[in-house]
Formats: structure tokens, sequence, C-alpha cells
């Protein structure tokens, strides 16, 4: 299917067009959340002490892997 858009005036879409458009879930970054949870809650277990920086990029990792989760999910 090609779009092709008239320069004198707006396209119109049609339900078919708007269809196309949604992805639906993303399950390449909801496997990259799962990942980078796993990767996280590991850097944390192997950490030889436990300071106030290892425990700071631990949420950080936390932090960017829902955000994958939830743009990955979201439609």
């Amino acid at each position: 299917m090609e779009a092709v858009m008239p320069l004198n005036r707006f396209m119109e879409l049609t339900e078919d067009n708007l269809i196309a458009v949604d992805g639906g879930v993303n399950y390449y970054e909801v496997g990259l959340s799962a990942l980078g949870d796993i990767v996280a809650i590991e850097t944390l277990a192997a950490a030889p002490e436990i300071t106030i920086p290892v425990v700071a990029a631990y949420y950080f990792g936390l932090g960017t892997s829902w955000d994958l989760l939830y743009h990955g999910l979201k439609d």
C-alpha cells in the first residue's frame, strides 16, 4: 500500500490506513526489559559491597528496564 499525498490538500485516512498504523506489542523491548531486570539483579548480587553508587546503579537499571517494558506493551 502506497500513500500519496496531494500537494494542494490534506490526505484523508481511511479505517484501513489507521489499522495499518497500529503496531501492537513490541516483544523486542519486552525481552530487553526482562534481560535488564536480570542483569540489574545479578549485578547487585555480585557487588563486593553494597554502597550508594551500587544501589543507585541498580535502581537506574531497573527504571530503564521498566521504561522499556512500559513502551513495549503500550498500544
